[in-house]
């Protein structure tokens, strides 16, 4: 990567520095509801088939705005984090499945922050809270909830 980033340098100047940093994105995962991840550069899509079964699809991305180095820049470091990070992502999801599927725990406890709500703040539609508290995944399960009609008690 070193001899490819050196020749991006050399070749665009005062405008390398903007080009590498297209090659390994924003370096965040973003999350668009219900199945839509956005992390870095990839785009992944999450399809649900079965209570105890879900389809991944991970796509790469490359832009024609781009020269072709920074392309191969980033096909390569969107090669990094399945290659590392996604084999313990799969364990710890096949572990979370595992213990979801004993008949004695009817329920997953998502109540941390559940008694310090003042630490929320809501301004229209947007909620934040410290990376600690729960209340955002409990809302998206609460909005999924109510899409599939299991809130209308």
């Amino acid at each position: 990567r070193e001899h490819v980033a050196e020749k991006v340098r050399a070749e665009h100047g005062d405008d390398a520095t903007r080009l590498l940093d297209l090659s390994v994105g924003a370096q965040m995962n973003f999350t668009i509801f219900p199945n839509l991840l956005l992390i870095g550069n990839q785009i992944q899509v999450l399809e649900p088939v079965a209570t105890d079964e879900t389809v991944l699809t991970w796509y790469a991305t490359s832009s024609d705005e781009l020269p072709d180095e920074v392309n191969t820049l980033r096909m390569r470091h969107q090669e990094d984090f399945p290659s590392f990070g996604e084999p313990d992502d799969l364990a710890n999801f096949a572990e979370c499945q595992r213990g979801l599927a004993v008949p004695e725990v009817e329920w997953v406890l998502m109540n941390r922050g559940l008694g310090a709500m003042d630490r929320v703040k809501i301004e229209g539609e947007v909620v934040t809270a410290p990376v600690t508290h729960e209340v955002a995944p409990r809302g998206y399960f609460s909005f999924w909830r109510d899409l599939m009609g299991a809130g209308d008690d």
